[in-house]
């Protein structure tokens, strides 16, 4: 979630006020699952097979899918769309401004810290202090972030659109696409741009991304003008969409065979999901939320720590929790930032022969477990700790969907079983580093 500005005239963003410094997303390493699972069993995968058209079905059935779908790098058009918007507005430069900017790791640590209470207050005074200096605003809001948290409020939202109207151009970081079409419409139909991926929830390849613009943006763009220096380097004609006959003139013609394929794949995944009937999967993710949540509150080492979202009626299935991020306590406290990394490392290797114990706990250490990279927290006159994060993508309902309603059953709870053998093989190297500590495992 973040306030950019840019200088009104010109097309490179001159401030950028961020209150969690774009949440970083890498490819697929945000994600919680090696195709799709929750717990690695060494079978080679194959994506769906058949792709039939190059638009995804991200709107609702019967609905004509009016805005565009850009295949291109989402930071640059952003770049172009607003250098574009710009040239409308009174020519004032605004000064770099940052909020807790360290400029290399990334800020993961501010989403903690400033998503809450606080969070509607301090878009509110960046905004107004962004206005007030005479700069253009872009804000840059979270729908989900990678600890499935949605910021600002909509009624802060509200208040920005009350306040100063027409005055700041809305992009919701969606790239986690943790969220239904219907909100997906609520989103563009109220002007907003929205960033997305095939790559995280979904599972398809990386570098899967889109912007999608709303019909009131989307004119700008296709005159063209106030392109970002050193796009065409790596951007072509075919990038663009049909309508922006005046930019795409500006690029050549050429393929980019591994973003159409990539493309192509992640559209195969979403395809599979919304095939699933619409009460399965809310079903099955109630059932996901309930047996994750049981499972942490039986163990002595996990604690939940910050799951929920504020839902409402167009939030469809995505009313339930799918991130669960949870905090590791040993001793009575927590663990360090350190010792967090260290078993996010070990989860995912086979210690069967370095840990001595019986049978069942073996086959509970041998299971390579994949789950969300630590989340630094920084804790007042403490070391920094880290969440971990459980999460239920689109192949834990696409795999466990059946017609027959018995089989389904089954099926989903065999992956409620794989999250308890997480939290076992948790438990156990917990209980097994004893002075060794986690890095010499």
């Amino acid at each position: 979630m973040g306030v950019s500005s840019w200088e009104p005239g010109g097309s490179q963003f001159l401030a950028r006020v961020d209150l969690a410094q774009k949440i970083p997303h890498g490819a697929t390493d945000l994600d919680v699952h090696s195709c799709g699972r929750l717990v690695q069993d060494e079978k080679p995968r194959l994506v769906h097979e058949g792709a039939g058209d190059h638009q995804p079905a991200l709107h609702a059935a019967g609905q004509a899918a009016r805005h565009l779908v850009p295949l291109v790098p989402q930071l640059q058009l952003l770049e172009i769309l607003l250098g574009a918007l710009a040239r409308d507005r009174p020519r004032n430069s605004v000064e770099p401004r940052l909020i807790h900017h360290d400029g290399v790791r990334g800020l993961e640590h501010i989403e903690v810290d400033l998503l809450g209470n606080d969070a509607d207050a301090a878009v509110l005074a960046a905004v107004e202090m962004a206005l007030t200096e005479g700069a253009g605003v872009l804000l840059q809001i979270m729908d989900a972030s990678k600890l499935g948290w949605r910021a600002p409020s909509q009624a802060c939202l509200d208040e920005i659109a009350r306040r100063w109207p027409h005055k700041v151009v809305v992009a919701v970081d969606a790239c986690q696409m943790r969220l239904s079409r219907r909100r997906l419409r609520f989103y563009l139909d109220r002007g907003y741009m929205v960033l997305v991926t095939g790559s995280k929830f979904f599972g398809g390849p990386p570098f899967s991304g889109a912007l999608l613009v709303p019909s009131l943006l989307s004119l700008a763009p296709q005159r063209g003008e106030g392109m970002a220096a050193g796009l065409a380097d790596y951007a072509n004609r075919n990038d663009w969409p049909q309508r922006w006959s005046a930019l795409r003139s500006r690029f050549e013609s050429r393929p980019n065979l591994g973003q159409w394929l990539r493309w192509e794949a992640a559209l195969e995944e979403i395809k599979a999901y919304y095939a699933i009937p619409d009460a399965w999967r809310a079903k099955a993710l109630r059932q996901y939320r309930a047996g994750i949540e049981d499972l942490v509150a039986l163990s002595s080492s996990l604690r939940l720590a910050g799951v929920g979202v504020a839902a409402a009626a167009e939030d469809e299935e995505f009313a339930e929790a799918t991130i669960f991020p949870f905090t590791l306590n040993r001793h009575g406290g927590a663990l360090s930032l350190h010792e967090c990394r260290a078993l996010h490392c070990v989860l995912a290797q086979d210690l069967s022969s370095v840990i001595d114990g019986g049978k069942v706990d073996r086959g509970i250490l041998a299971q390579r477990c994949l789950i969300g990279q630590p989340v630094r927290i920084e804790r007042p006159g403490l070391e920094p700790t880290a969440v971990l994060r459980l999460c239920v993508g689109a192949r834990q309902l696409t795999e466990t969907w059946s017609a027959d309603a018995v089989a389904a059953e089954q099926n989903l709870q065999r992956e409620l079983d794989a999250v308890a053998e997480i939290v076992a093989k948790i438990e156990l190297l917990l209980a097994s580093s004893g002075e060794r500590g986690l890095t010499e495992l």
